[in-house]
């Protein structure tokens, strides 16, 4: 299940760059 880590990462990043 490393694939959900991934997408949760970009998610986060995302946030942040807004």
């Amino acid at each position: 299940m490393r694939r959900v880590e991934r997408g949760r990462s970009l998610a986060v990043v995302l946030a942040q760059r807004g």
